[in-house]
């Protein structure tokens, strides 16, 4: 499930990634409204892993737009969730740019830094594709960011808080002893 309200939901068909689709439901969750247009196989990453359909940390969504991680320069793919139809897409920038939340309307998305460069926590205006910088992020701690980013990034989550401004990375995956544990397993903004 990519989002609750509205009701988004990614289903693999046969259990492949391969014909999965993803279907806004209506509310009253009886029919499927629309199918959401998306290409898994040349352009977009699918929104969920199969080995965790619960973690869908590739796709968010509100009421009326769905963000979708794409792959190559294309970086993000805005979806206007009435229609189903693609609105656009956001340029990876070279470095990347990973999903976070959205917030009163706008995309949330990390934009990741260098080990000598601080990454970003960039708003994405859904209509227009318009950014604006929302938080750069502490340049002392760029090479622990770099580091905890370069991990698998399917393993990292990000998470922010809305009353306390806060971003959040952290990984998710777990070395089995205390020698293979990473330098950087979390780090939070504010």
């Amino acid at each position: 499930m990519i989002s609750i309200d509205p009701l988004v939901v990614f289903a693999e068909l046969d259990g492949s990634l391969h014909t999965s689709r993803t279907y806004v439901v209506e509310d009253t969750r009886e029919s499927i409204l629309r199918e959401v247009s998306y290409d898994f196989t040349e352009r977009h990453h699918a929104p969920c892993e199969s080995s965790h359909i619960w973690w869908c940390n590739r796709a968010v969504a509100d009421g009326d737009y769905l963000a979708l991680t794409a792959g190559g320069d294309i970086g993000l793919s805005i979806v206007d969730l009435s229609t189903g139809d693609l609105v656009g897409d956001v340029n990876s920038n070279d470095w990347g740019i990973h999903l976070v939340a959205v917030v009163e309307g706008e995309i949330l998305a990390y934009r990741p830094g260098t080990e000598a460069l601080a990454g970003t926590v960039v708003a994405i205006d859904p209509e227009t594709l318009s950014e604006r910088i929302v938080m750069a992020l502490d340049a002392t701690a760029a090479a622990m960011e770099h580091d905890l980013g370069s991990s698998e990034i399917n393993n990292v989550q990000m998470f922010w808080d809305i009353e306390s401004h806060t971003f959040v990375m952290a990984r998710g995956d777990y070395a089995p002893s205390r020698e293979q544990q990473p330098g950087s397993a979390m780090l939070a903004y504010r």
